[in-house]
Protein backbone atom coordinates (compact mmCIF):
# COMPACT_ATOMS: atom_id res chain seq x y z
CA UNK A 1 0.00 0.00 0.00
CA UNK A 2 2.80 2.47 1.05
CA UNK A 3 4.56 1.52 -2.00
CA UNK A 4 1.61 2.57 -4.37
CA UNK A 5 1.38 5.97 -2.53
CA UNK A 6 4.49 6.50 -2.98
CA UNK A 7 4.38 5.83 -6.51
CA UNK A 8 1.29 8.30 -6.98
CA UNK A 9 2.43 10.60 -5.22
CA UNK A 10 6.12 10.84 -7.41
CA UNK A 11 3.77 10.74 -10.72
CA UNK A 12 1.55 13.76 -9.53
CA UNK A 13 4.50 15.94 -8.53
CA UNK A 14 6.24 15.15 -11.70
CA UNK A 15 2.70 15.93 -13.74
CA UNK A 16 2.38 19.00 -11.91
CA UNK A 17 5.77 20.25 -12.36
CA UNK A 18 5.04 19.80 -16.31
CA UNK A 19 1.89 21.64 -16.30
CA UNK A 20 3.61 24.85 -14.47
CA UNK A 21 5.94 25.18 -16.95
CA UNK A 22 5.94 28.21 -19.07
CA UNK A 23 5.69 27.74 -22.81
CA UNK A 24 7.72 30.03 -24.94
CA UNK A 25 8.10 29.57 -28.10
CA UNK A 26 12.18 31.58 -29.40
CA UNK A 27 11.84 32.23 -33.31
CA UNK A 28 13.51 35.28 -35.23
CA UNK A 29 14.89 36.54 -32.36
CA UNK A 30 11.73 37.19 -30.33
CA UNK A 31 10.75 35.10 -26.98
CA UNK A 32 6.92 33.91 -27.34
CA UNK A 33 5.35 33.53 -23.38
CA UNK A 34 2.27 32.08 -23.21
CA UNK A 35 0.05 34.15 -20.81
CA UNK A 36 -3.09 31.49 -20.33
CA UNK A 37 -5.58 31.90 -22.21
CA UNK A 38 -5.20 35.87 -22.81
CA UNK A 39 -2.82 35.13 -25.09
CA UNK A 40 1.25 35.64 -25.19
CA UNK A 41 3.68 38.17 -24.16
CA UNK A 42 7.33 39.06 -26.56
CA UNK A 43 10.39 40.07 -25.79
CA UNK A 44 13.59 39.84 -27.44
CA UNK A 45 14.93 36.28 -27.06
CA UNK A 46 18.33 37.13 -25.09
CA UNK A 47 20.17 34.43 -27.09
CA UNK A 48 19.64 35.31 -30.32
CA UNK A 49 19.52 39.03 -31.30
CA UNK A 50 20.82 38.53 -34.88
CA UNK A 51 17.69 38.77 -36.58
CA UNK A 52 16.38 42.30 -34.89
CA UNK A 53 17.67 44.54 -36.94
CA UNK A 54 15.83 46.84 -39.78
CA UNK A 55 12.57 46.41 -39.46
CA UNK A 56 11.08 44.34 -37.12
CA UNK A 57 7.22 43.41 -37.64
CA UNK A 58 5.69 40.98 -34.42
CA UNK A 59 3.21 39.04 -35.89
CA UNK A 60 -0.39 39.36 -34.11
CA UNK A 61 -0.28 35.57 -33.52
CA UNK A 62 1.84 32.76 -33.24
CA UNK A 63 1.72 28.84 -32.82
CA UNK A 64 3.04 26.92 -29.65
CA UNK A 65 2.73 23.74 -29.51
CA UNK A 66 -0.07 23.12 -31.89
CA UNK A 67 -2.68 26.08 -30.16
CA UNK A 68 -2.69 29.16 -31.76
CA UNK A 69 -2.00 32.43 -29.57
CA UNK A 70 -3.15 36.63 -30.22
CA UNK A 71 0.31 38.24 -29.46
CA UNK A 72 -0.74 40.66 -26.37
CA UNK A 73 1.70 42.14 -24.40
CA UNK A 74 5.41 43.82 -24.56
CA UNK A 75 6.99 43.09 -21.95
CA UNK A 76 9.11 45.65 -20.01
CA UNK A 77 12.48 45.94 -21.70
CA UNK A 78 11.46 43.93 -24.53
CA UNK A 79 13.74 45.59 -27.08
CA UNK A 80 16.25 46.94 -24.77
CA UNK A 81 19.71 47.41 -26.26
CA UNK A 82 18.54 46.21 -30.03
CA UNK A 83 20.36 49.12 -31.71
CA UNK A 84 19.86 47.66 -35.01
CA UNK A 85 15.71 48.04 -35.23
CA UNK A 86 15.11 50.85 -37.31
CA UNK A 87 11.24 50.26 -37.78
CA UNK A 88 8.81 48.47 -34.55
CA UNK A 89 5.40 47.25 -36.04
CA UNK A 90 3.25 46.40 -33.33
CA UNK A 91 0.37 44.37 -33.93
CA UNK A 92 -3.45 45.95 -32.92
CA UNK A 93 -3.78 42.60 -31.25
CA UNK A 94 -1.01 43.95 -28.59
CA UNK A 95 -3.14 45.66 -25.62
CA UNK A 96 -0.27 45.98 -22.69
CA UNK A 97 3.22 47.52 -23.31
CA UNK A 98 5.41 47.47 -21.11
CA UNK A 99 7.90 50.38 -19.54
CA UNK A 100 10.72 51.11 -21.44
CA UNK A 101 10.48 48.62 -24.22
CA UNK A 102 13.10 50.54 -26.33
CA UNK A 103 15.48 51.67 -24.02
CA UNK A 104 18.62 52.04 -25.98
CA UNK A 105 17.18 50.93 -29.68
CA UNK A 106 19.63 54.52 -31.19
CA UNK A 107 18.66 53.38 -34.34
CA UNK A 108 14.85 53.18 -33.91
CA UNK A 109 13.20 55.87 -36.09
CA UNK A 110 9.32 54.52 -36.68
CA UNK A 111 6.79 52.92 -35.19
CA UNK A 112 3.83 51.16 -36.70
CA UNK A 113 0.98 50.43 -34.68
Amino acid sequence: MRKIFLILSVVCLALGAMSTQAQTLDKDGLRYSVLGSQGVSVCVNPDDTTFLRGRVEIPSQVEIEGAKYNVVALTDTAFKNCDLIKTLVIPSTVKSIGKNIVDYCFALTDFEV
